[in-house]
């Protein structure tokens, strides 16, 4: 029930039911007009509902006495789980009574207060709640303009706390003492297994605090890092940290300043780091030189499962070594790659590398100036390889001859599940090659052909092919010229398709004929 534009007199008729009601676990109201009225409302009901487990108000207009409303219900229900009033006008009061609720009850896990202006004097209160609350795994505090005294705060609780396991300061004001205090509570701390700093002004010094932290912490599996300030320095640091870490599994540097001496830190970590098992490098200032020792690294490291090198200076020429490096490793399974330049010849040595690879399931080549010849390539490895599952050429140059020839693959390979063409200008020619594959294939549910020039021949195609194939799930056709005619070729299609759930059709040429033949199809 998100984005349907209720108000508080529809909660007040929900509620009615909710009151009664003994089977509805999840209620997502995020994105509506609910203001304190109807947050009372929805109290009321939970002060007897026994059965509603999740939440969701994100997004709405509950402020102070709102929240007050639902704390008072948290203090006496024993079900409910999980609670999102993310984006609201909780402030540093409705933080507070939240708190005091938080010292009672013993049933919720998950509290998000993102985007709620609660402040430090908000945070304080949270943290004080942490020090005897036995039951809460997960708390979102992002963009709260939560500053040192806050983060302090939080942190002397987590010294005691022994359940918090997921805690997220995302797009705060997490200055030098704030990464202090977050660190020797990393120290000591034996519960805490994810941690969220994205965006907070991180600089090296304050990336070297927690780096330190991590050579003696023992718990801590995600590190989000992402959108701050941290150079070759502060990776360098963490590099070091990774050589003697056993925990960490992923490790969010995305859209750092890290360049070629810092991917060179990490790399040389890889090679002995026995944990790690996602590195997010995305929008990083690593070059076609630099990218060559984390790919180095893959030849050896015997852990790492997902890379994103995205955005970064790539190339054609590291993206064969890249392909070497895939030949022989055994662990990796996702390769992100979009937006690298790779070209037609990056794309063949992959697709060599796809023939002998065991291990890979999903490639995103995503924007990489690949056209027909790329897509051969990537064709002929699809008719051998047995694991990718998931292949993402959005916004590359394939055309229709480029989609036939995947086109010839998918009719004889049996893994791939998921081929993203958005943007690829294949044409209804493309289309129907498509379409004819799709006759065959018995594993592809998801097709993606936004934007692709595909018009009512093309529809036709797919249409027809829909009303035999067993196992497509989703179709995207949005921002194509389909018309009324298309529309209708579609609606008949899905009054005997037993298959598809989602069926994408935004931004054509329908009127309201097609739009009446479609809905007449789903009765």
């Amino acid at each position: 029930m998100n984005r349907s534009d209720l108000d508080d007199i529809d909660i007040g008729i929900l509620t009615n039911i909710l009151q009664v009601n003994q089977t509805v676990t999840l209620l997502n109201l995020r994105e509506n007009k609910i203001s304190d009225e109807g947050a009372k409302s929805l109290a009321d009901a939970l002060k007897v509902n026994q059965t509603l487990t999740t939440l969701d108000l994100g997004s709405n207009k509950v402020s102070v006495e709102g929240a007050k409303s639902l704390a008072d219900a948290l203090k006496v229900n024993e079900t409910l789980t999980t609670l999102d009033l993310g984006s609201n006008k909780v402030s540093v009061e409705g933080a507070k009574s939240l708190a005091d609720a938080l010292k009672v009850n013993q049933t919720l896990t998950s509290l998000d207060l993102s985007r709620s202006q609660i402040s430090d004097e908000g945070a304080k209160s949270l943290a004080d709640a942490l020090k005897v609350n036995q039951t809460l795994t997960t708390l979102v505090l992002d963009a709260n303009e939560i500053t040192d005294a806050g983060a302090e705060a939080l942190a002397d609780a987590l010294k005691v706390n022994q359940t918090v396991m997921m805690l997220s300061l995302k797009r705060n004001v997490l200055l030098d003492y704030a990464m202090k205090v977050l660190a020797d509570v990393l120290r000591v701390n034996q519960t805490l297994t994810t941690l969220h700093l994205d965006d907070n002004e991180i600089s090296d010094e304050r990336a070297k605090s927690l780096a330190n932290a991590l050579k003696v912490n023992q718990t801590l599996t995600t590190l989000n890092l992402r959108e701050n300030e941290i150079s070759d320095e502060g990776a360098k640091s963490l590099a070091d940290a990774l050589k003697v870490n056993q925990t960490l599994t992923t490790l969010d540097l995305h859209c750092s300043n890290i360049s070629d001496e810092g991917a060179k830190s990490l790399a040389h970590a890889l090679k002995v780091n026995q944990t790690l098992t996602i590195l997010d490098l995305h929008a990083n200032k690593i070059s076609t030189e630099g990218a060559k020792s984390p790919v180095d690294a893959l030849k050896v490291n015997q852990t790492l499962t997902a890379l994103d090198l995205t955005v970064n200076q790539i190339s054609a020429k590291r993206a064969k070594s890249l392909a070497a490096a895939l030949k022989v490793n055994q662990t990796l399974t996702t390769l992100d790659l979009h937006c690298s330049n790779i070209s037609d010849e990056g794309a063949k040595s992959l697709a060599d590398a796809l023939k002998v690879n065991q291990t890979l399931t999903t490639l995103n080549l995503h924007d990489n100036r690949i056209s027909v010849e790329g897509a051969k390539s990537l064709a002929h490895a699809l008719k051998v390889n047995q694991t990718l599952t998931t292949l993402n050429l959005h916004d590359n140059r394939i055309s229709a001859e480029g989609a036939k020839s995947l086109a010839d693959a998918l009719k004889v390979n049996q893994t791939l599940t998921t081929l993203d063409l958005h943007g690829c200008n294949i044409s209804d020619e493309g289309a129907k090659s498509l379409a004819d594959a799709l006759k065959v294939n018995q594993t592809l549910t998801t097709l993606n052909l936004h934007d692709n020039r595909i018009s009512d021949e093309g529809a036709k195609s797919l249409a027809n092919v829909l009303k035999v194939n067993q196992t497509l799930t989703i179709l995207d056709l949005s921002r194509s010229l389909i018309s009324d005619e298309g529309a209708k070729s579609l609606a008949d299609a899905l009054k005997v398709n037993q298959t598809l759930t989602t069926l994408v059709l935004d931004a054509n040429e329908i009127t309201d004929a097609g739009a009446e033949a479609l809905a007449d199809a789903l009765k």
